[in-house]
């Protein structure tokens, strides 16, 4: 992906320093054309990289070692870590900056920023987000609770970061998931056929918020929130339990 000037007005808008700017550089530039790919990086060749670019050199190892989770929180999506392998190395999801666009249609220089304007937060406002964090991953889990899909810590978390931390994206992409459940139940021709319905709802959704493909799907359908454990499990295409 090749860096424009709407890349430096993101990174302005989003606080980045120059270590993580220089980073997020790097990263685009290995990245697939307009579409969210998988990759892995390495920060040691990309501080090497980045050594031949800036006048400074190199960045110290501390600073280059902390820019990925740096830019894993600030860059709204654009970058999502998937796994740690070591404090260098890191399987990384990478999307363009045109889906952040499709997600998030206000300006990006409108996000809150630090009262004194350092992109650093202080404790108190650390504290506050880690507590919003919380209850969004709290409200998250009882929404896919009520429709039936229990999901560790860690998928929530992940899911919700896929969704660019928004619930309205993620209500939207549950929407597209029982209107696509139900059209399955619905031309299934067999009452014993076991391929009814979405079989894995949990990987599915989570797909949909990886992938954004709940952007492209207008169809609106009301969620049951409030039904019973056999309603849910039919809703997602599964026998209820005989006991």
């Amino acid at each position: 992906m090749a860096w424009t000037k709407k890349h430096d007005n993101f990174a302005l808008a989003t606080n980045l320093s120059e270590s993580q700017t220089l980073v997020l550089r790097d990263i685009l530039r290995k990245a697939k054309l307009n579409e969210p790919c998988e990759i892995e990086v390495d920060v040691r060749p990309t501080n090497k990289w980045i050594g031949k670019h800036r006048l400074l050199g190199e960045f110290h190892r501390k600073t280059i070692c902390n820019a990925i989770p740096a830019l894993d929180e600030k860059s709204q999506g654009m970058l999502t870590i998937l796994k740690r392998y070591s404090p260098w190395v890191y399987k990384i999801l990478v999307r363009p900056l045109s889906f952040l666009e499709k997600i998030e249609s206000a300006n990006c220089a409108s996000c809150p920023k630090s009262p004194t304007g350092n992109p650093m937060f202080d404790a108190a406002s650390k504290e506050r987000a880690h507590d919003l964090l919380l209850q969004n991953i709290s409200k998250l889990d009882s929404l896919l609770s009520k429709l039936g899909m229990k999901c560790n810590s860690e998928t929530l978390h992940r899911m919700w970061r896929y969704a660019g931390r928004k619930m309205d994206n993620v209500i939207e992409a549950v929407n597209h998931m029982l209107a696509v459940n139900r059209d399955k139940v619905e031309r299934s021709t067999s009452f014993e056929c076991k391929g009814k319905g979405i079989a894995s709802p949990i990987g599915w959704l989570h797909d949909c918020l990886k992938f954004n493909r709940y952007l492209d799907w207008s169809q609106e359908i009301e969620l049951p929130l409030y039904v019973t454990p056999t309603d849910l499990l039919s809703n997602l295409g599964q026998e209820p339990h005989q006991t």
